[in-house]
C-alpha cells in the first residue's frame, strides 16, 4: 500500500501477552530433555549440560512471572 503509515507486527498476542516467550519455554524445556546424559559418552559431562539449561529456564519462568518479558 502506498501512502499508508501503518505498522504490522508480527507478534501474536493472547489476552494482551505476546507468545513468544511460551514458544521459547516449550522450545528450552524440549533441549533440556535432549541434554539429559543418556548416552555412556555422555555421562562422563555430569550436570552441565542440563544444569545450564534448567538454570535458563528457571530464568525465564521468573521473568515470566515479574512481566518483565
Amino acid at each position: 500500500m502506498v501512502g499508508t503509515n501503518r505498522t504490522i507486527t508480527r507478534t501474536t498476542r493472547v489476552q494482551g501477552h505476546a507468545m513468544g516467550p511460551t514458544v521459547l519455554l516449550i522450545i528450552l524445556a524440549a533441549v533440556l530433555l535432549a541434554v539429559l546424559p543418556a548416552w555412556p559418552y555422555s555421562r562422563a559431562w555430569g550436570a552441565f549440560p542440563a544444569g545450564l539449561v534448567g538454570l535458563i529456564i528457571v530464568l525465564l519462568l521468573v521473568l515470566m512471572f515479574f512481566d518483565k518479558i
